[in-house]
């Protein structure tokens, strides 16, 4: 035999499936509304002497948060805590030069934001080692010093529709012949004849579209040539981030249909 439930019973069934409060809908709501994100990054200068870090984002940001060089981070971790890139100082032989790196940390003057490009250009003190010391970057979403957009959307680093800090890794590789994957699992080879080196700076997961400069190369004896072996899944062609210093180098890889070279520095 069965009973039908008490009245104290109804009213705790009705309290447990009652909606939630509207602040809390709405605080579901502004959570899921993302702000900017990064859709990539690239150097100016060459891997030996880097005189910019150019970040290009989504949509338009706010000026004064942009231009906020607390929001950003450049360098490398490493065991050790010394600034110097390896030359002693000696203060009574000559006087102290500006030093773009400070533990292990790109030294940062400016960063300046181009609205019409939706762009933050990294200035540091002076031109650094790309190689050496790009080796990660963070982009702050959290805290005190953080990236906006016009609307006051903290970053979405991690793209989760929620502000986040963002951090890239790269690695690099250098010498006459360089090999990586693409993202589908392509298979590249560049190949150097003559003076000069290949400078290829990657991510090493997700985006792994690399940037190549070319250091020590003349235009009348270097030659860089790039092949790709299709994968199984992939789909026989590699985006190259920045191809840097075309001048100085004679190379099929701007009319070799499988490279899409997006940026191109002579």
């Amino acid at each position: 035999m069965t009973y039908p439930d008490s009245p104290s019973q109804s009213r705790l069934n009705r309290v447990a499936v009652s909606p939630p409060p509207l602040a809390e809908r709405l605080e579901d709501r502004r959570l899921l509304s993302g702000g900017p994100r990064l859709l990539g990054v690239t150097l100016q200068g060459s891997a030996t002497a880097c005189t910019g870090i150019v970040m290009k984002f989504n949509e338009a940001l706010d000026p004064t948060s942009a231009q906020d060089i607390h929001d950003y981070s450049v360098g490398r971790v490493t065991q050790s805590s010394s600034s110097s890139d390896g030359i002693p100082f000696l203060p009574f032989l000559a006087r102290p030069k500006v030093s773009p790196i400070k533990n292990n940390k790109v030294v940062i003057t400016s960063a300046v934001y181009d609205d019409a490009t939706q762009t933050v250009t990294l200035v540091p003190s002076a031109p650094f080692k790309a190689w050496k010391f790009f080796r990660t970057i963070r982009v702050k979403g959290l805290g005190s010093h953080i990236v906006k957009d016009v609307a006051g959307n903290p970053f979405d680093g991690k793209g989760i529709g929620a502000a986040s800090d963002l951090v890239f890794t790269y690695v690099y590789h250098h010498g006459k012949h360089v090999s990586f994957r693409d993202a589908d699992g392509d298979v590249v080879h560049l190949d150097l004849k003559g003076p000069g080196e290949i400078f290829l700076i990657q991510q090493p997961h997700k985006n792994p579209s690399p940037m190549v400069f070319m250091s020590g190369t003349t235009s009348a004896k270097s030659v860089l040539t790039g092949t790709v072996r299709k994968a199984h899944k992939g789909d026989g062609t590699v985006v190259l981030a920045e191809l840097q210093g075309t001048n100085s180098v004679q190379t099929n890889l701007l009319t070799n249909p499988a490279f899409s070279v997006q940026l191109v520095q002579p």
